[in-house]
């Protein structure tokens, strides 16, 4: 047995809306979708059972450090606590690239709450993982063509 996107979402809003000392509203299909790509591996857009079992692992990973790393027990992630919570989820990341991710995920009032979380998580981790798909013997630098440098990041 497979879900979809959709399927998907509708587990995981049931799920997280019981989960106390996370703000959550709901997990959107963007996310959904985010989460199929990355744990995808039988390339089916689908999750299958075994797919969903290391998802729901890294997933119940991913709950508890943000309720460990929400320091002030606010519901949501500050840009600081994001950053002790991404080295903790082993990321490394610049200021530059920390800065970035803030940018883009964070609201007006520089917070994460928890489907901001996910998806910053998820996107790196597809990144992650397919760095170091493509690296060979030099584990810091990959070579792409246009193309194949589209095709990745439509992907990520």
């Amino acid at each position: 047995m497979a879900v979809n996107a959709e399927e998907l979402e509708y587990v995981l809003n049931a799920v997280l809306r019981k989960k106390k000392g996370i703000r959550f509203k709901q997990l959107s299909l963007v996310s959904c979708k985010n989460i199929i790509s990355l744990m995808d591996t039988s390339g089916n857009g689908k999750l299958e059972f075994d797919e969903f079992k290391v998802f729901w692992d890294k997933l119940k990973t991913w709950i508890d450090l943000f309720l460990q790393f929400d320091a002030d027990k606010s519901g949501t992630m500050s840009s600081y606590e994001l950053r002790t919570a991404l080295r903790a989820a082993g990321f490394q990341l610049s200021s530059h690239l920390l800065q970035l991710i803030v940018l883009r995920y964070a609201d007006e009032d520089l917070q994460l709450g928890f489907d901001d979380f996910l998806n910053c998580l998820v996107r790196l981790e597809n990144a992650s993982r397919v760095f170091q798909a493509l690296s060979t013997k030099n584990k810091d630098f990959i070579h792409l063509n246009i193309n194949e440098f589209i095709t990745l990041t439509m992907n990520i």
